[in-house]
């Protein structure tokens, strides 16, 4: 891998045709994503968000996100500080229904163009990944075999419909506006209390948290 920026920090003259000039122009460089970033997310239930909240702009964005983190700790309170609040932007999480086979043709999806789930499993980008090598292998095998790429789609496809729904109405299960965290009052406050009582107590033993990640790993889809 070779990075887009000398030992000085200068960008290279064949960073990506015309990124270089591109980067030069672009007011206080608040979108160079040729560097290292980091970018930060903050999620809530819709009810404890202001009603207008898609229609913030940047440091309105930035002023709640410190206004509803105020309690958390100094060392994020700081990286939430230093953010740029120009780049803050709003999103609505949206699904994709569970969908039944189609004919197949010369065109076909994958990723969240097919199946966008929300991020409640932690399984988007690698399902993504899994479709685009579950066609790929569909294609050049097909493509030795002097078939038609609709054959080839057609094998991606009927794999595809295997995997993917499960995990769309999963990650919605873990992303639930009725789970008890999210309920108002005491019944909210003593879910979340018994939650990090449980992820400090399986923090604290090496076998369990072990357990937990195999156990994770699995249902994310890792393969051999």
């Amino acid at each position: 891998m070779e990075f887009p920026w000398d030992h000085d920090g200068n960008l290279k003259n064949n960073v990506g045709g015309n990124d270089q000039e591109l980067i030069k122009e672009w007011p206080g460089l608040n979108f160079d994503n040729t560097r290292d970033y980091i970018m930060l997310g903050f999620s809530s239930h819709r009810r404890r968000l202001p009603d207008n909240y898609m229609s913030l702009d940047g440091p309105s964005l930035h002023a709640l996100l410190l206004d509803r983190t105020s309690s958390w700790h100094p060392d994020l309170r700081k990286l939430f500080e230093l953010s740029e609040p120009n780049t803050c932007f709003p999103l609505n999480i949206r699904t994709t229904e569970r969908l039944q086979p189609w004919e197949s043709s010369a065109v076909t999806l994958i990723g969240d163009a097919i199946h966008t789930m929300t991020p409640g499993l932690g399984v988007g980008a690698n399902t993504a990944l899994l479709d685009a090598q579950i066609l790929t292998a569909a294609l050049v095998s097909l493509a030795k075999k002097d078939l038609s790429v609709v054959t080839a789609v057609a094998e991606y496809e009927q794999q595809m419909h295997t995997y993917a729904w499960d995990r769309v109405e999963k990650s919605l299960e873990r992303f639930n506006a009725d789970d008890a965290i999210y309920k108002p009052g005491l019944r909210g406050e003593l879910a979340l209390m018994l939650m990090r009582v449980g992820m400090r107590v399986v923090n604290a033993l090496p076998p369990i948290k072990r357990k937990m990640a195999a156990a994770m790993t699995a249902e994310r889809g890792e393969r051999d």
